[in-house]
């Protein structure tokens, strides 16, 4: 047992000491809150200072990688730029050292080749001054002359066919120079002259400064190789060029005078502008050559070839084509005078708007030739073959096709007043509003012919085989020389203008005044006569009368309507002329008092 006052002392302290726990709580808690701030805010700092530092760490590695990557960049870009500016560096040295080479070896390939070419020239002239002193010596020891005998002359041949190969076309002009003053080759009657045939002398060139402003004359070069030859504007007399080959040559403007190209080959050769005569083209080959604007005066083609050859705008004068072919020549516009085309060939020929006097074609051979637009004067193709060939238009004088063999051929709109077509043969050919009066077609075949609207006026159709609606279809056969060599008579272009008995009055005519009948003749029992009921009233009548279906005023402005009558005295007749749009255009009076 415990004493009391004892036990309350510490009584109370043990209950004060348990009131202090929770004040400790507090007084623990707010030790904590303020310690755990103050350690937070201690931790704030650090980690705020850590966390910039890392984010300015990554800042500066990011600029530090990013630096890296431009200084990498640029180094890149400055090793490319050397690179590049070492490979150009070494192109341009590479290309300096190559041009460098080719310019040596240009030099050197030109110093090689002045060289050749000056030993190639020392060379040649001295071929020339061998050549020369050596034909002079045979010369010399032959009297003048390499023909003097058959050995002279084959040694001389040798010699001048040797140095034109090994020559050039200016020094081979020098060659010939030389042969022709020495009088070897002179194309006269008394002289024989040097054979140069198969001469090579290509691309020589015979033009007015290159032979000394000389004329070219007396000379010949029969059967030479003269291809691509030049003869500009020389003047030629008496040359021998036959058996030559003078194809792609040149002779424009050139006045040429008794030159014989004979059997000679010509092609593609150009003759424009030129002017020739006594030329001798006989056997000759002229494919492809020109003659147009040249003048040509008693020149032979006979036995030539001449296609696809120019002749345009040319003067003939005296040519013969005997037994010539012709294919595809242009003739237009060209005057011929005295041609002769006997035996000829002729296909794909243009003679359109060209002038002919005295030309021949006889025993010929025409096929697709053009004549349209052309005046023939004395044209004559007797026993000539024509097959599509055009006339239209043509105006033919004092034309022959007698025993001609025409088929397919156009002579529409053609003028052949007075044309002989005796014993011809004109199958399928065409003669619409042609003029042919007074032609003859005795004793030919036109059965297939057309004669619409055709002048066949005072025409001679005896022995001749053709049909009456053929001769109907025609402008007029008035007085024409019928097959059964009665005269024919147009169809009447008054309607029962004849006073047909069966026909009445009114169905053709108008009667305007009075009376009139239709009486018998008493002279013919075919034929009615108009009579007047009334001497006293008298009477009118009248017709109109349409020619525009029956004449072309612009085909036959010179046409002359031919009135025929029977009148009784007191009859008269007026005729007038009145157009489309009813003016009277003119008028005649006849009348029987």
């Amino acid at each position: 047992m415990y004493p009391t006052k004892s036990r309350e002392g510490p009584l109370k302290k043990k209950v004060n000491r348990r009131i202090n726990p929770s004040r400790r709580r507090r007084q623990v808690s707010g030790l904590n809150l303020s310690d755990g701030l103050k350690f937070i805010s201690s931790l704030l700092l650090p980690l705020a200072l850590g966390v910039f530092t890392v984010v300015i760490t990554f800042e500066q590695q990011k600029t530090t990688r990013h630096q890296r990557d431009e200084d990498r960049l640029a180094f890149q870009l400055q090793r490319e730029e050397d690179r590049n500016s070492s490979r150009l560096q070494r192109e341009e040295d590479r290309d300096a050292s190559r041009l460098q080479r080719e310019e040596d070896r240009t030099a050197s390939q030109l110093q090689r080749d002045q060289d050749k070419y000056l030993n190639e020239e020392r060379y040649k002239n001295e071929l020339i001054d061998t050549y020369i002193k050596e034909m002079g010596q045979l010369l010399a020891n032959n009297s003048g002359s390499f023909t003097s005998n058959s050995i002279t002359a084959t040694l001389a041949r040798v010699k001048t066919l040797n140095i034109f190969r090994q020559l050039d076309p200016q020094r081979n002009i020098r060659i010939i120079r030389f042969l022709h003053e020495a009088g070897q080759l002179n194309y006269l009657a008394n002289s024989s002259s040097l054979d140069l045939s198969s001469a090579e002398l290509r691309n020589i060139n015979f033009s007015y400064s290159t032979i000394n402003k000389k004329k070219l004359e007396t000379l010949s070069l029969a059967g030479a190789i003269l291809s691509n030859a030049t003869f500009v504007r020389v003047q030629m007399e008496h040359l021998n060029f036959s058996e030559a080959q003078l194809d792609d040559s040149d002779f424009f403007w050139t006045r040429t005078d008794n030159v014989d190209y004979s059997f000679s080959q010509l092609d593609n050769a150009n003759f424009s502008f030129s002017n020739l005569s006594n030329i001798n083209f006989s056997n000759s080959k002229l494919k492809n050559a020109n003659f147009s604007f040249s003048d040509l005066l008693n020149t032979s083609l006979s036995s030539s070839e001449m296609k696809n050859t120019n002749v345009s705008f040319a003067k003939l004068d005296t040519v013969k084509f005997f037994s010539t072919e012709l294919g595809n020549i242009d003739f237009s516009s060209t005057r011929l005078d005295h041609i002769e085309f006997w035996g000829a060939s002729l296909k794909h020929i243009n003679f359109s708007s060209n002038l002919f006097t005295d030309i021949k074609f006889s025993s010929a051979s025409l096929s697709n030739v053009n004549f349209s637009y052309s005046w023939l004067f004395n044209a004559k193709f007797d026993n000539t073959t024509l097959h599509n060939t055009n006339f239209s238009s043509t105006i033919l004088v004092s034309a022959s096709f007698s025993e001609a063999k025409v088929s397919d051929t156009d002579f529409q709109q053609v003028s052949c007043v007075e044309a002989n077509f005796f014993l011809a043969t004109l199958s399928n050919s065409n003669f619409t509003g042609a003029n042919a009066k007074r032609a003859s077609f005795q004793g030919s075949d036109l059965t297939s012919v057309s004669f619409f609207g055709t002048n066949l006026y005072m025409s001679d159709f005896r022995s001749t085989k053709v049909t009456e609606s053929q001769l109907q279809s025609a402008l007029s056969i008035q007085d024409a020389i019928l097959p059964n060599q009665t005269l024919a008579d147009d169809p009447n272009l008054i309607n029962n203008g004849q006073a047909d008995c069966n026909v009445s009055l009114n169905e053709s005519w108008t009667l305007t005044t009075g009376n009139i009948t239709i009486a018998r003749s008493n002279m013919t029992t075919r034929n009615c006569y108009f009579a007047l009921t009334s001497y006293d009233t008298g009477a009118t009548m009248s017709q109109r009368v349409d020619l525009l279906k029956k004449w072309d005023s612009k085909s036959w402005p010179k046409s002359q309507a031919v009135l025929r009558a029977n009148m009784s005295i007191g009859v008269s007749i007026q005729l007038k002329g009145i157009n489309s749009s009813g003016n009277i255009l003119d008028h005649t009076h006849f009348s029987k008092f």
